[in-house]
């Protein structure tokens, strides 16, 4: 074979190479350059925050949070404790979230409703955005919160104490009423 056709051949199978390798490396770069959204519990005062935070590199929009069980069940399932689930609604659909932006929402998962789930109760967690253009979306993998690795076990001193100071001034109220 002549030493030009070896060449030409040569180059076209290293231009081929050379724009795999530009198609890969740019799929791999427009991955980086993207929204990504992070959902997490953080235990305060032993409540429950719901924390949702992008820690992409771009800014999100239209981002939906579910929840199965949804938060509301789990309220619909202590009719004998007062509860307000409303701070963190916002949390579940926001329309914009900018890069290294973070927003938390009280849970209202009190150790007594806690537990009433002594093993932790467990979500799967599914996230849904888009990025900023609203170009490509994107719906991450399903994954599960439990309240158990947030949530130590124990009962709460002040709950305790409040149980306590209730039950001594009904006494005092039932003994009152007695001596009239």
């Amino acid at each position: 074979m002549d030493a030009n056709v070896t060449t030409a051949i040569g180059t076209v199978i290293l231009a081929i190479i050379t724009a795999v390798y530009v198609i890969l490396t740019h799929r791999i770069l427009k991955e980086q350059v993207r929204p990504l959204i992070s959902v997490h519990f953080h235990v305060k005062d032993r409540m429950l925050d719901l924390h949702v935070k992008n820690i992409g590199s771009r800014p999100a929009r239209n981002i939906n949070i579910e929840f199965s069980p949804s938060l509301k069940e789990i309220e619909n399932d202590q009719p004998d404790l007062e509860s307000d689930f409303s701070f963190y609604n916002h949390l579940l659909s926001q329309n914009f979230l900018g890069v290294g932006e973070e927003k938390a929402g009280l849970i209202n998962l009190t150790p007594q409703i806690l537990a009433k789930y002594p093993n932790g109760k467990q979500f799967t967690v599914t996230v849904s955005y888009h990025d900023f253009s609203d170009k490509k979306s994107y719906k991450d993998k399903p994954f599960t919160l439990d309240t158990k690795d947030y949530i130590t076990s124990g009962s709460d001193p002040n709950i305790d104490y409040s149980e306590k100071l209730t039950k001594l001034m009904i006494t005092f109220y039932e003994k009152e009423l007695r001596e009239k």
